[in-house]
């Protein structure tokens, strides 16, 4: 599915990612541990090409798209949120919520979108027609979550940056069980600073520290390691 080959990344001169490698299979759920700074949104963003790669390759579905433009890699099923407030401050809620819609074949209407999105985070109903510039943190991370998972046709691959960041404890728990529903055919990476957010759904995981990947493993293994893994994460 995903495959990550000797990955060399720089912002002007300073190498921030360090010969990484990693795969992701496909239908599975891949986390990502680390502390802030330790080079897990440059990686992400290197894989749909919002940042250059300036050393190895990455690929989807056995085809090379390293350094490939944002809306090509989309165009391939990849969908992907991260942290920034990444909304248009001037378009309503259900405004963004069409934009999901990205299939001439698809049946599904204005209503029904925001059904799905309202069963995921009933939160944002009150807010349909607010502009988001009016929203709160926590409130646009939905928009933005709501946006990635809900698009058609569905996302081969969706990476998601913190996706907890600004959600309530129940907002997280309907998260993941929208993820855990996606399983098997979506493939899902997941950054994340904490361990017992992710560990819930991924199948496997990577902890990354100053640009490199420093230990991975399967999810199965985390009960018995996830003092290592703490360890790790703080440094």
């Amino acid at each position: 599915m995903l495959s990550i080959n000797n990955l060399g990344v720089y912002y002007d001169d300073i190498q921030v990612i360090h010969n990484l490698s990693l795969r992701a299979e496909e239908g599975e759920i891949y986390a990502l541990f680390g502390r802030n700074g330790a080079g897990k949104t440059t990686l992400v963003k290197s894989c749909v090409g919002l940042v250059p790669v300036r050393a190895g390759n990455i690929t989807f579905n056995n085809r090379d798209i390293t350094n490939m433009e944002p809306y090509k890699i989309c165009s391939l099923g990849i969908g992907f949120t991260f942290q920034e407030r990444c909304v248009f401050p001037t378009l309503s809620v259900k405004e963004h919520l069409a934009l999901t819609e990205t299939s001439a074949f698809s049946r599904r209407n204005l209503k029904e979108i925001c059904d799905e999105v309202l069963d995921l985070f009933p939160e944002i109903e009150p807010h349909l027609n607010d502009k988001a510039a009016t929203l709160s943190g926590g409130e646009a991370q939905m928009v933005k979550l709501a946006m990635a998972i809900v698009r058609r046709p569905k996302p081969k691959l969706l990476l998601v940056d913190e996706p907890a960041t600004g959600l309530s404890p129940d907002n997280v728990h309907r998260l993941t069980n929208k993820l855990r529903e996606l399983k098997g055919e979506t493939t899902i990476i997941i950054v994340e600073q904490v361990i017992r957010a992710a560990i819930q759904i991924a199948d496997s995981y990577a902890v990354i520290r100053d640009g490199a990947i420093i230990h991975q493993d399967r999810v199965s293994s985390i009960d018995k390691d996830e003092e290592m893994v703490q360890k790790y994460i703080l440094g």
